[in-house]
């Protein structure tokens, strides 16, 4: 599912795909979600009601120790052998970028993929001023609806009631 000038709301995650009725779209983007909606997204000219991101990296760079670990010692944030990474996908560098939309970072703290601390920096870098931060206690990277659906699904409903409608 890609943004368009009439959707009225995005949500980039990768538990499911489908459309959530009237208040906008409910994407399942590979191979991670949360870069693509940084890259794509343009606050100024999209008319988005609100963004939500769940359990994303920083950057490719970032990613490399937790994926090679052998290269983690000179690939990721000021190491000498970054040239090598040619998709940089710097999303700690773009959700700068979003100022104006309210933005709903959901982590999983126990994420056997993307490190909780990379969400936590990713939460650091937020210059929106209406930013709400979920943390899922007992969910890894793919099952915090299910694992905590106690907060997830009462946060996700309060963000999109209190944003989108």
């Amino acid at each position: 599912v890609t943004p368009t000038n009439s959707l009225p709301f995005f949500i980039a995650s990768q538990q499911s795909s489908r459309f959530m009725p009237s208040s906008g779209c409910y994407s399942h983007l590979l191979p991670e979600p949360g870069a693509l909606i940084f890259c794509l997204i343009n606050p100024q000219t999209l008319q988005i009601k609100a963004l939500i991101v769940e359990n994303t990296f920083m950057s490719v760079e970032d990613m490399v120790s937790q994926v090679l670990p052998p290269l983690g010692a000179v690939i990721g944030t000021g190491k000498p052998l970054n040239c090598l990474v040619t998709n940089k996908w710097r999303n700690v560098a773009e959700i700068e970028r979003i100022t104006q939309l309210p933005l709903l970072l959901m982590a999983s703290v126990h994420d056997e993929m993307v490190p909780f601390k990379q969400m936590q920096r990713l939460h650091q870098a937020v210059r929106t001023q209406r930013c709400t931060w979920v943390e899922f206690p007992d969910a890894a990277h793919m099952d915090a609806y299910v694992s905590n659906q106690e907060i997830y699904w009462p946060a996700l409903r309060g963000f999109m009631e209190q944003y989108v409608q």
